[in-house]
């Protein structure tokens, strides 16, 4: 016979596409987040590339892990995207920017009174917001221009200070998570004297 008439087949670009989501989307330091990818219009099985940045860069940078699910816990605000690659090697463009903020423990100081003379007392009184189960602090107090620790760990010191004083403190919760530096500053005033003068017999 003879040939029959052409054929022809177009291929149109692929419509793969991959979304990208965490949950929660907002977790305290420490605490994991779920990171998803899903592929969709393309043929199964999938494989997925991840690139990261934290929140307020512009380079992007390549994740290790390249599975569908990823669970993790982020140390600071970050981003990330994905593309899938299908089983005909078809590849998508770069999802979403996914974004997942990460709340830090917030530490707070201060004397009560913030101001006293020499021989009374003073309390300075951390807490914090933020942190994970049992929290122990870190004291330092300033000597000269340098930070000297201090052995308290506890959330207050009680003392007389014969001079103005300040103090620093951070926290540490139960997973190790810090918390930036806090500091206070008491003000401690010479005492009051006063001196009287009298004569004996008095005429």
């Amino acid at each position: 016979s003879e040939w029959s008439a052409a054929a022809t087949l177009t291929v149109l670009p692929s419509s793969l596409s991959a979304s990208l989501a965490f949950a929660p989307t907002s977790v305290l330091r420490g605490v994991e987040s779920v990171l998803t990818a899903v592929a969709t219009n393309g043929t199964a099985p999938y494989t997925y590339s991840y690139q990261w940045r934290w929140t307020g860069m512009t380079n992007w940078t390549a994740a290790t892990f390249t599975t569908p699910e990823t669970t993790y816990k982020w140390a600071s605000n970050i981003e990330f995207r994905v593309r899938a690659v299908d089983s005909f090697s078809a590849t998508s463009e770069w999802s979403s920017v996914a974004a997942l903020t990460v709340v830090q423990p917030v530490v707070t100081v201060g004397f009560s009174p913030s101001t006293v003379t020499q021989s009374q007392s003073s309390v300075v009184s951390a807490s914090v917001t933020n942190a994970i189960g049992a929290v122990s602090y870190q004291w330092q107090k300033k000597v000269g221009a340098s930070w000297t620790s201090v052995t308290e760990t506890n959330s207050s010191i009680t003392d007389v200070w014969p001079s103005t004083v300040e103090y620093r403190v951070r926290s540490v919760d139960e997973n190790g998570t810090m918390s930036e530096w806090a500091s206070a500053t008491l003000t401690v005033l010479p005492s009051a004297i006063s001196a009287s003068l009298s004569f004996t017999p008095s005429t």
